[in-house]
């Protein structure tokens, strides 16, 4: 289950999926203070990840949303996400610059 959490200390909000027989364990937020769970529609947690230590941003992060809000605080871009047509026509515009710069090295030489 995904429980929504509000930290009265730093006004921050905060999903956090547990397991429903954990749903009355106190969760800490990210400035150290205990939240307060918020009461929500119950919304079913598919993918059961663990909370998972990011090197990157040098702390725990609980879910994705988590993930994208840390990301978007910091104005960082997470790498490794990128659309694949954009990779491809990115990929192809370097091989048709490649082939011009080579084609056109190969005039001068003649």
């Amino acid at each position: 289950m995904i429980y929504l959490y509000k930290c009265n200390n730093c006004k921050k909000n905060f999903d956090v999926c547990k397991p429903s027989s954990d749903h009355r364990t106190e969760e800490k937020c990210s400035c150290g203070e205990i939240a307060q769970r918020v009461f929500t529609i119950p919304q079913i947690c598919i993918d059961n990840t663990k909370a998972e230590y990011n090197h990157g941003l040098g702390m725990v992060i609980n879910n994705k949303r988590q993930l994208q809000y840390e990301v978007d605080k910091r104005g960082l871009i997470e790498v490794g996400n990128e659309v694949p047509s954009k990779m491809h026509a990115n990929s192809e515009k370097v091989k048709e610059e490649k082939f011009e710069k080579r084609w056109a090295n190969a005039l001068e030489e003649i």
